[in-house]
């Protein structure tokens, strides 16, 4: 009774927090996954500096994870992190078989796949040319648009559907291009 008294109980914190892919500005995004950092879910910048509350990590946890499901979802996998995907996928597995025998020759194997994964990570990251891949992309929408965008108040719902309406817009082009070529054989 005494200790429940005069223990220090952790009061709830009300931080707001973006929790869709609507709400959350795409410059937020970008930060939080180049930096891994959950505190560009919370929407104040002030608050964005906290103790370690485990209550607000696990709603910041849950609410990267329910962005990123709804990314997913809507736009899928690019190339780039398929490729990824399947790299890590057949190290995971070769793991396994090295833990079960000890083979020298799948220790080999597995020092090239992570050179091979290495590799592709780093061109994930900024596409191996000057500039990342997201001011790339910046500048390919803002090109498309013929109009600049500020990434703090553009939704990266919008963002992500920018990219996927000039990759439409790309594909139809090189499909009529296709179209004339054969037309002129």
């Amino acid at each position: 009774m005494l200790k429940t008294l005069f223990s220090k109980r952790k009061k709830e914190v009300n931080i707001d927090i973006y929790n869709t892919l609507a709400d959350i500005p795409f410059y937020n995004w970008q930060k939080m996954y180049s930096e891994k950092n959950l505190g560009y879910l919370i929407v104040n910048k002030e608050n964005r500096i906290f103790e370690n509350n485990p209550s607000l990590t696990l709603r910041l946890e849950n609410a990267w994870q329910s962005i990123y499901d709804e990314y997913l979802k809507d736009f899928g996998l690019n190339d780039k992190m398929e490729r990824v995907l399947e790299l890590e996928r057949q190290i995971g597995l070769l793991l396994c078989d090295l833990w079960i025998e000890d083979n020298k020759f799948l220790r080999n194997k597995i020092r090239i796949l992570q050179k091979k994964l290495d590799r592709e990570k780093s061109l994930t990251e900024d596409d191996g040319e000057s500039g990342s891949t997201y001011e790339r992309q910046t500048v390919m929408i803002e090109k498309w648009l013929q109009s600049s965008i500020d990434t703090k108040e553009i939704s990266a719902r919008k963002y992500f559907t920018y990219i996927a309406l000039i990759g439409e817009e790309a594909e139809k082009y090189k499909m009529r291009k296709a179209q004339r070529e054969n037309g002129k054989d």
